[in-house]
């Protein structure tokens, strides 16, 4: 039998049925991947954002035409009183070399029931800060991962501190001197040396100096929201604790030729003008590199940097702390003045030549104010000093004060404030020592 054929025009109509019927099939395909989780259409798997970290609890407010710190939830000013809290122990490098430095968090020698006495007892007697040092130094035990990155163990101790001290209601400020020693961030900043560039100064001149100081402080607060480290509890990163370029190293050795740094600009080696805003336009340019990396991270986040009280005796050459350009220039949020009566120039001498005896352009702080037993004979000796010194602070604008150290016996040459049975502790106590300059002003009299 024949087959029948189908008319042309009735074939013409089921085609078009048929891709009508595929392209509603592919719509419906497109509808249901739409709605399905990334994770269920992507490889490799890609994680999901975490949350982004809650907003810190003091901020950066203008109040009576003077930057001030402020309490987020409240806008009452919050004036920064308590200690740094300092352990140090033996540590070996990643050279061998053997060194005695801060171990507060390292793996294996971290203490949590000695660091909850400790924040527990500063809280009772009305202190609201603790200053913490991330070592970086030691070969395995420290913040740096010798497989690359952070060391979780490290950053597990940190953040079990922050978590210790949220809950005896102090702040943190977390602090360092260098990146990581171990091999991923020093081979990193290593390919910033050079002819031009050595020592410290390749940490703040070349672009592998500003993008491994930038990624080591994102890894880290990535690596501390990864042990659920409450940040809102850090009232501050300070990215150094002492900021200083190094004179016996390159370029500041360098008396000839142009040297090109990280911003872009070169400079005539030749001049000391030229090598002054060197150093000034690469401070300010690492400051605000590595802070766009912490708040990428931590969008609420305060800055901080630290800086070295000056020397008796005038420096020669370039100045290798940069205290006006850093003060007045840059975009940190505050500044963390070191200051040890007897150590250096006087506190007068150090605002005229810092920039701020006139007032500063950003809050200030004393976050190391100590006295070596070589100046002070007794403890009671000592807090007199001390005291006399934070009411002296007060008419150049500094509203905060972190004593040098709270119980560090390791450092001997230092009166800390458990001596003689905690004689500073008790002298300094803003239980005892009211928190406004006008109030201590009063109290110290």
């Amino acid at each position: 039998m024949r087959p029948t054929r189908r008319p042309r025009r009735a074939a013409g109509v089921a085609a078009v049925v048929a891709l009508a019927a595929l392209l509603a099939a592919v719509a419906l395909l497109r509808r249901v991947s739409d709605t399905l989780p990334p994770l269920a259409r992507t490889w490799p798997p890609q994680q999901p954002a975490s949350p982004a970290p809650a907003a810190h609890q003091i901020a950066v407010r203008n109040v009576d035409g003077v930057a001030t710190l402020v309490e987020r939830a409240t806008g009452r000013p919050f004036v920064t009183r308590g200690a740094n809290y300092v352990r140090l122990a033996e540590q070996r490098k990643p050279s061998g070399q053997m060194v005695l430095y801060h171990a507060t968090f390292n793996v294996g020698t971290y203490d949590r029931r000695r660091t909850e006495a400790v924040l527990r007892r500063m809280h009772a007697d009305g202190y609201n800060t603790v200053r913490l040092f991330i070592d970086g130094l030691c070969a395995t035990a420290c913040a740096g991962d010798p497989a690359g990155g952070i060391s979780r163990a490290y950053a597990a101790n940190v953040a079990d501190c922050l978590r210790r001290a949220k809950a005896a209601g102090l702040l943190a400020i977390l602090t360092t001197d260098y990146v990581p020693a171990t091999e991923g961030y020093a081979a990193s900043l290593g390919a910033g040396a050079g002819p031009d560039f050595a020592g410290n100064n390749i940490n703040y001149l070349t672009t592998a100096g500003v993008r491994v100081n930038a990624e080591f402080w994102r890894d880290l607060i990535i690596a501390l929201r990864a042990e659920s480290a409450p940040l809102d509890d850090v009232l501050t990163y300070e990215v150094r604790n002492e900021l200083r370029f190094d004179a016996a190293s390159a370029p500041l050795t360098l008396t000839t030729g142009l040297v090109r740094t990280a911003t872009g600009r070169s400079y005539d080696m030749a001049s000391r003008s030229d090598g002054a805003r060197m150093l000034d336009d690469g401070v300010v340019f690492w400051l605000s590199r590595v802070r766009a990396a912490i708040r990428s991270v931590d969008p609420t986040a305060l800055v901080a940097v630290g800086l070295p009280q000056p020397p008796a005796q005038p420096v020669r050459g370039l100045d290798p702390v940069r205290y006006r350009a850093v003060i007045e220039r840059s975009n940190v949020d505050l500044v963390d003045l070191h200051f040890y009566p007897g150590q250096g120039i006087g506190l007068a001498a150090y605002a005229r030549a810092a920039g701020f005896a006139a007032g500063p352009p950003r809050p200030l702080l004393l976050g190391e104010l100590g006295v070596t037993t070589a100046v002070a004979v007794s403890a009671p000796a000592a807090l007199a000093t001390l005291r006399a010194n934070v009411l002296d602070s007060c008419r150049y604008g500094i509203r905060g004060w972190l004593l040098w150290t709270w119980d560090t016996t390791e450092q001997p040459g230092f009166w800390n404030a458990r001596s003689d049975g905690g004689v500073i502790e008790r002298g300094l106590s803003p239980a005892r020592l009211a928190e406004s300059c006008a109030n201590q002003a009063a109290a110290l009299r």
